[in-house]
């Protein structure tokens, strides 16, 4: 969580997911900044916070879903080295239990 005095200005939350193989991958599922905080790098800052402390934790991967009209949030994700999936577009389902 990113602040401002007493504001939150932005934050982010995920899963640290281990693997089958012995291996983890991180999974983030939200990261948010207040529209008046926007395009000061809090965005950029939780995001590479994430994933340093997932790395560090032992993390080699990181996936997400993003909307594809979302600009502002593609243009973060391809400037620290996101690369879109190979295997196509994602489509998500929700379940109510």
């Amino acid at each position: 969580m990113a602040t401002d005095s007493e504001e939150i200005a932005g934050w982010c939350w995920g899963y640290h997911l281990p693997r089958p193989d012995g291996t983890s991958m991180l999974y983030l599922h939200q990261l948010e900044v207040a529209k008046p905080h926007q395009g000061q790098g809090i965005g950029r800052a939780l995001l590479t916070t994430f994933m340093t402390a997932g790395k560090a934790d032992g993390a080699t991967k990181m996936f997400l879903t993003t909307g594809a009209d979302n600009t502002p949030a593609r243009a973060l994700y391809d400037s620290v080295g996101g690369g879109l999936a190979a295997q196509g577009p994602t489509v998500n389902y929700w379940f109510l239990l």
